[in-house]
């Protein structure tokens, strides 16, 4: 099951992120990097289990309750860097890079 197919941007280019198995991880990466290569956008991927994580505290934090991460997600931007910024149905905003996470 795809969790957040259809949620996640790339900012860099305005593509989709695509859920993939890798092995034994899930992950979503760039469909434009999955399509037309690293010169179009550079490859940018980001683990299931992170998302999961960052939401889950996000949820923590604030005492919300949900059955579906679509219930409360409006969306995910990913930018160049790699930073994840997730905006809330409920207009709160994460920002999480690979040293921090803000609420």
């Amino acid at each position: 099951m795809n969790l957040f197919n259809n949620l996640i941007i790339c900012t860099n280019c305005g593509k989709n992120y695509n859920f993939k198995k890798d092995h034994n991880s899930k992950i979503y990466i760039c469909s434009g990097t999955k399509n037309y290569g690293k010169l179009f956008c550079p490859r940018r991927i980001i683990y299931e289990e992170h998302l999961i994580y960052i939401v889950g505290n996000h949820c923590k934090l604030y005492n919300k309750q949900f059955k579906n991460y679509r219930d409360i997600i409006s969306k995910i931007e990913i930018n160049i860097y790699g930073e994840v910024k997730i905006l809330y149905k409920d207009k709160k905003i994460t920002i999480w890079d690979s040293t921090q996470l803000i609420f």
